[in-house]
């Protein structure tokens, strides 16, 4: 996890991504930074949640594309970026990684 984390501060990642990425660690929720699955590449893969953090810097929510996340077996789970600063926000999507995930 800290490997992601040095890996999302050296990178072009926006505030809020490393903001998420924050919190998983302090949660001691295992996660991967910029992931692929198949042709896509996600801002987080935690464990079968495809995490994206969605705000000007990236595109639109593309309908094919979570279609395509989900026949590989996962779940598209899309936050916008200006939530991620609500703590109620924050911990809805705690709970969702870990009502798709099992325990973790």
């Amino acid at each position: 996890m800290r490997n992601q984390l040095l890996r999302l501060t050296r990178s072009n990642s926006t505030k809020s991504e490393r903001r998420i990425a924050e919190v998983l660690k302090a949660h001691r929720i295992k996660f991967k930074a910029r992931a692929r699955i198949g042709r896509y590449e996600v801002d987080f893969l935690i464990g079968r949640v495809a995490l994206e953090v969605d705000g000007s810097v990236h595109r639109k929510i593309n309908p094919a594309r979570d279609t395509e996340i989900f026949k590989q077996g996962y779940v598209p789970l899309h936050v916008r970026a200006d939530a991620v600063k609500s703590p109620e926000v924050v911990k809805e999507i705690i709970n969702l990684i870990r009502n798709n995930n099992g325990k973790n």
